[in-house]
């Protein structure tokens, strides 16, 4: 993502972005969901990230909206890792299920360009 412009319009773009990894997810029928921690960790994260961000706001003068954007950003890099990552095991599987074989091989989609040769 381009660091142009200013942080609302920065904010609104990376939020567009996350959007359509949520709906690639979607269509990959995976979820962040399945990745699992037990509740006391992450209430106990969620208090130490919120005094965190309290601390910052307030004695470094850090605006909101950069905070924001700064979250939403390594959440949409993670989220892509996370998906490509996964995503062709998730595939693997679930043709396994439908066909109930384990040794197909899924044919990688090729683009073929006017020469003749793949892109």
């Amino acid at each position: 993502m381009a660091k142009t412009g200013g942080t609302k319009e920065r904010l609104k773009s990376v939020q567009k972005e996350l959007d359509e990894e949520v709906e690639k997810w979607k269509n990959a029928s995976m979820s962040p969901d399945g990745f699992k921690h037990t509740p006391s960790s992450i209430f106990d994260l969620k208090c130490r990230v919120q005094a965190l961000i309290n601390v910052i706001c307030k004695e470094l003068n850090v605006n909101e909206d950069k905070l924001q954007l700064e979250y939403l950003t390594i959440f949409l890099h993670d989220l892509r890792l996370l998906r490509e990552q996964f995503e062709p095991q998730i595939r693997q599987q679930r043709i396994a299920t439908v066909t109930g074989r384990k040794d197909i091989a899924i044919p990688q989609p090729r683009i073929i360009g006017p020469d003749g040769k793949v892109l």
